[in-house]
């Protein structure tokens, strides 16, 4: 939600400074250097100006952990592993079950993406 378009403005900074991103895959700095300028420009951010300090609009790490997570789910498949990912489903509930953990959620709606 805090990086949502439906929540966020364009304009409204996140509270955390890019060095404090953890880097999943690939830095969060790096991952800013590969946007398109006029991406960046569009959300007020100079990309002659990026450093590991600065605070960027909340949707940008919004992108940054949604490109990741693509990224994960392209690896996993390629290791032979289906993933579902359902972008607009919400999770209400994470119950220890037996040895894992059952995720609880709330009605499935279109954005779905399988793979697999």
């Amino acid at each position: 939600m805090p990086q949502s378009t439906e929540s966020v403005s364009k304009s409204m900074l996140a509270n955390i400074a890019s060095i404090n991103i953890p880097p999943l895959i690939n830095p969060y700095l790096d991952w800013l250097d590969g946007q398109l300028a006029a991406t960046l420009l569009s959300f007020g951010v100079d990309p002659a100006a990026l450093h590991d300090r600065k605070f960027t609009p909340r949707l940008l790490p919004g992108q940054y952990f949604r490109d990741l997570l693509l990224a994960l789910v392209d690896q996993a498949t390629a290791a032979g592993i289906t993933v579902t990912v359902r972008g607009t489903t919400e999770v209400t509930e994470v119950v220890p079950n037996g040895n894992g953990l059952m995720v609880v959620t709330r009605k499935v709606r279109h954005g779905d993406r399988s793979t697999g």
